[in-house]
């Protein structure tokens, strides 16, 4: 029903990935809730259920694995930052219509509201949004509702009226020049996003708007501050010894290093001697497939590369980003460099953008362990706040090692947890592999966990 309308918005985003989930899957979830899927659900698993921008956008839409059944609703997305609303289909109507209307009930409520869409309506607009907020180069201005005629010159609409109409956001894109909109009718804004660099720039320049962009800005002339109070430290030892705490933390006797050999081969092939932080990780951590590929890739010896003047040892998963180290450091010999990043579609590197490379590998490995673990949640928790985690957690290093990268390492090894706190969102992820410990943890600390 709405698979080309949704290819549209992802082929024009990614081209040439493929995103989609197996039809097995979406037919196994179908038997174990016992109902059929309606058909925009299932077309959109079949295009982007494997898309982590949408797994970690603003509303999160669920995989099939997770969808459940609460009362007399089928429910498929949620808020993600604070959990406040979740969207769902009331049963009766999933097996009367076969483009239901999605309806909203927020968290602490237990009425159901209607929404006033049609689901595909809904699919479409929210992938528009959350894909164009996603991408490397965005931007959004308000844009009055009168005037949305003046924007067909430059975009089509995505999917016919019957099947778009109805729902807050409605998605257009620009295939040319690869950029993707949603528009939010309820405070008249237009957001834009595109992998390309300056295309936004020529929009603009076109139809004559004043727009808000938000470019990813360096850290290396603003660095984060230590988010704990003055004294309260941080676990001590080399960088070697605080990623073995961190995984020892949650698997005990597990060894997933690498032999020395292997990393002076890669240094051999590659003319260059890797930075001390690098090889520590490697050492440590560079054996397990399970954490190299937990969420964001991480190289092994034999897939570092040079490109330009950059060595690569990290990559997004679908490509968005890649993370790298000047070779101009390298050669220095500066013991700890800065890690910088190359959004899809840019030559240039953000300088300093993940801070330190200790910081990185000590804030990424906490980060793929706890996604890793076979029991892990997250809670939304204000940046303010982290001085209360002290009572329960161990920060990972001292200031100057663990502090700059967007995320940050802590440890409870009495529960045998990892956690990881993502600054950009105010979040915490954590994992363990022993039940109940996580909500034993909630109780303690009073905070509100949402599985993964």
């Amino acid at each position: 029903m709405i698979i080309e309308p949704l290819e549209l918005i992802f082929g024009t985003a990614f081209p040439n990935q493929s995103l989609g989930i197996a039809s097995e899957s979406i037919v196994a979830t179908e038997s174990r809730l016992g109902l059929v899927l309606p058909e925009p659900l299932k077309d959109f698993y079949r295009v982007a259920g494997a898309s982590r921008v949408l797994a970690n956008a603003d509303y999160r839409f669920l995989p099939p694995d997770e969808l459940r059944v609460a009362g007399d609703h089928l429910i498929f997305c949620e808020e993600r930052e604070s959990l406040a609303e979740v969207f769902g289909i009331e049963l009766s109507d999933l097996a009367r219509r076969a483009n239901p209307a999605v309806q909203i009930r927020p968290k602490a409520a237990s009425r159901w509201f209607g929404e006033a869409s049609s689901l595909s309506a809904f699919l479409l607009g929210m992938a528009a949004w959350q894909v164009a907020r996603m991408l490397p180069e965005k931007t959004h201005c308000p844009y009055p509702s009168e005037d949305l005629k003046k924007l067909l010159p430059a975009f089509e609409p995505v999917g016919e009226s019957k099947l778009r109409l109805g729902a807050q956001f409605f998605g257009l894109v620009d295939r040319k020049n690869s950029i993707v909109a949603g528009y939010l009718d309820t405070s008249e804004t237009l957001y834009i996003g595109s992998p390309r660099r300056d295309v936004l720039d020529e929009l603009q320049q076109r139809l004559g708007f004043e727009a808000t962009r938000k470019k990813l800005s360096s850290r290396s002339g603003n660095k984060q501050i230590d988010p704990f109070p003055a004294g309260s430290g941080g676990l001590s030892g080399t960088i070697g010894e605080l990623l073995e705490t961190i995984i020892r933390t949650a698997l005990p006797g597990a060894k997933f290093g690498i032999a020395q050999e292997q990393i002076a081969a890669a240094e051999t092939r590659l003319g260059l001697v890797l930075p001390q932080p690098l090889k520590d990780f490697l050492a440590v951590a560079g054996g397990s497939r399970d954490l190299m590929n937990a969420d964001y890739i991480l190289l092994p010896p034999e897939k570092l590369r040079v490109h330009d003047d950059h060595l690569i040892f990290c990559e997004e998963r679908q490509g968005l980003e890649d993370f790298g180290i000047a070779l101009a450091d390298i050669a220095a010999n500066q013991p700890n460099p800065l890690v910088d990043v190359r959004p899809k579609g840019r030559s240039d590197w953000l300088v300093g953008e993940e801070g330190k490379l200790s910081a990185f590998l000590l804030g990424m490995t906490a980060w793929q362990v706890a996604l890793m673990l076979p029991e892990k949640a997250r809670c939304a928790l204000p940046q303010k706040n982290l001085k209360k985690l002290l009572k329960f957690f161990e920060p990972v290093g001292a200031a100057d090692v663990r502090v700059g990268s967007s995320r940050f390492a802590l440890v409870d090894r009495k529960h045998a947890i990892v956690a990881a706190y993502f600054h950009t969102d105010e979040m915490l992820y954590l994992g363990t592999p022993d039940e109940d410990v996580l909500d034993e943890l909630a109780e303690r600390a009073k905070l509100d966990f949402d599985s993964l």
